[in-house]
């Protein structure tokens, strides 16, 4: 449903307080207090009792606007057709550091985007703000850059609207020449493992996690390490929606070396992304 104006979200808003209060929205498979990451947006205690007590209060309108709302900045990036599911899209070679997405409509529910190399560069999701890699890190593109798009379908109560072009904005580094010379770029990639599998190469960091599982499936995924050091806890996934498959950016990155896995409670398959130590 549209929420930008009081006159959309009245009709909506004890349905709000139970989807907030139940941690049914934000959309976030993550358990709350399992794992740590950076991109959690779900609300605190205090964002909850605002909504709880408006709602109690009878909704009521807050101050009229004094000030027009600033324009929505349209950032440049890479055009991909309205309605489409798939694009091809030609852009230069090199390394990235992040990436954003706009979508044209509000049916799309993720995005992922490969190098011509079949090489993962990255995701979207629904709620996902512009992504950024740890500082002197990059991810390498291969044009020409794979685009799949998915989406939900639309509901009775959605409105009728017009479908506009996305926009994927990939975030380049500097030029050799502009960059310092004590700062050394570290591969990131990505790596697509069933729990029990192992990760490589060794002396790599796990940056973050994109779980994939069945619809409605849960899975509590961990780090092992060898020399019979404890297990570390990557995240509890619960209530799986794959047309939200996002990826999980861990708030400390997890060393490791040679013969580390990941392992969970049951079967599970996930997208591992890893930077090189050095």
């Amino acid at each position: 449903m549209p929420l930008v104006s009081y006159d959309d979200v009245l009709p909506w808003a004890r349905s709000i307080k139970e989807q907030t209060l139940t941690r049914r929205m934000p959309r976030w498979s993550a358990a709350r207090g399992y794992g740590a990451f950076a991109n959690d947006p779900t609300l605190t205690p205090y964002e909850l009792s605002l909504i709880t007590a408006w709602v109690d209060a009878g909704s009521p309108p807050g101050p009229e606007r004094t000030t027009p709302a600033a324009p929505r900045q349209i950032r440049p990036g890479l055009a991909i057709d309205a309605g489409a599911t798939t694009a091809t899209i030609r852009t230069r070679s090199g390394w990235i550091t992040g990436w954003d997405f706009r979508p044209g409509d509000p049916l799309i529910t993720s995005v992922t985007f490969t190098s011509s190399d079949g090489a993962a560069i990255g995701t979207w999701v629904a709620g996902d703000r512009t992504v950024r890699l740890p500082r002197g890190s990059a991810i390498r593109v291969v044009p020409p850059v794979r685009v799949e798009i998915r989406r939900r379908e639309k509901t009775a109560y959605e409105a009728a609207f017009t479908p506009l072009k996305s926009t994927l904005r990939l975030i380049w580094t500097a030029a050799e020449s502009q960059r310092p010379h004590s700062e050394v770029v570290r591969r990131v990639w990505s790596e697509r493992v069933a729990c029990g599998g192992a990760l490589g190469p060794a002396e790599s960091s796990v940056l973050a996690v994109r779980p994939l599982l069945e619809s409605g499936a849960a899975a509590q995924i961990t780090l092992e390490r060898l020399g019979g050091a404890q297990p570390t806890l990557l995240g509890w996934f619960r209530d799986f929606d794959p047309g939200y498959a996002r990826i999980y950016w861990l708030r400390q990155p997890l060393d490791f070396t040679a013969g580390a896995r990941v392992s969970g409670d049951g079967p599970c398959q996930l997208d591992v992304i890893l930077s090189a130590r050095r």
